[in-house]
């Protein structure tokens, strides 16, 4: 009875554990502005009118078993993907540009979920702080701008 036990709570731990392997083959992301935070009008303005060709994408990606999202597009930047849950990630990505007004730093923290074998769903928010002669200049009230936004993932093969 106590093996039987055993095995049991084994099984139940790793089922429990197991995340969902999406599909490998072709995925299209689509990609949408929420909201900010004290962002220049016309940064807010580019993300609100953004053309479709720009906020999508449509390509074959193959997914490491055990899962990762490294093969998810990120446009060349390298993010640091770890693992906070059960079919739960945290991405982020920090770039920083000296100016000869300041530093210039630029930081995309994205969380992404997995919901099933062809759907997953990422939170990102882009945190740009300048120097504040730059973000006078830009009609900032501060030195941060936040922009948030969602991206939908979905596989579109059979």
């Amino acid at each position: 009875m106590r093996s039987v036990l055993v095995f049991a709570l084994l099984f139940w731990a790793a089922a429990a554990s197991a995340d969902i392997q999406p599909r490998s083959g072709p995925w299209t992301g689509t990609f949408e502005y929420r909201d900010s935070t004290d962002c220049p009008k016309q940064v807010v303005e580019k993300m609100q009118t953004m053309p479709a060709a720009e906020r999508s994408y449509s390509e074959e990606l193959v997914f490491p078993s055990p899962f990762t999202p490294d093969a998810l597009p990120s446009r060349e930047a390298r993010f640091t993907w770890r693992r906070v849950g059960p079919d739960a990630w945290q991405g982020t990505f920090a770039q920083s540009k000296s100016t000869v007004m300041g530093k210039i730093v630029t930081v995309a923290d994205f969380s992404l979920n997995v919901r099933s074998e062809v759907e997953m769903d990422q939170q990102a928010n882009f945190t740009v702080t300048l120097p504040k002669r730059i973000a006078r200049m830009a009609g900032m009230g501060g030195t941060t701008c936040v922009l948030r936004s969602v991206i939908e993932h979905r596989y579109t093969g059979r």
